[in-house]
């Protein structure tokens, strides 16, 4: 099995089919198993890198807490065990995250960012997003 080896972990990957790769990076509490309809699907077309995220799957589980920047530098290092300079990078949820953070940290690894669900947060007040504003003393009387 390959594994991507950091200072504190051991970063489970594998990849399969051909062309340009495309890294896949899970959410929370998934391994990489969860793209298993996507990956054969890309996999026709790219090659595809996918991983268990530290503290998931057949990577270990050092003690936390894992922050979103350290866990794209464990995308980083996929991508390096890979021998994959770059890559598209689809994230769902904390992978989108992950994915982002990726990007901002490492942009000539990243050729494009796709991310699903990332959860980020938004500016305060914006429909959706951020915290709520305090409740008026009218509306907690009700």
């Amino acid at each position: 099995m390959p594994f991507a080896r950091r200072l504190d972990a051991r970063i489970w990957w594998d990849q399969s089919g051909a062309g340009d790769p495309v890294l896949l990076i899970m959410g929370h509490a998934y391994g990489a198993g969860m793209w298993h309809r996507t990956a054969p699907e890309l996999a026709a077309s790219y090659r595809v890198i996918r991983f268990d995220n530290r503290g998931v799957g057949r990577s270990s589980d050092p003690p936390g807490p894992y922050p979103v920047p350290l866990m794209a530098d464990d995308a980083l290092a996929v991508l390096d065990a890979a021998g994959a300079a770059s890559a598209h990078v689809y994230g769902v949820s904390l992978g989108g995250a992950i994915a982002l953070q990726l990007a901002l940290d490492h942009p000539a690894a990243s050729q494009e960012v796709l991310h699903f669900l990332a959860g980020l947060p938004g500016p305060a007040g914006a429909p959706g997003t951020g915290p709520r504003p305090a409740a008026s003393t009218a509306e907690r009387s009700r």
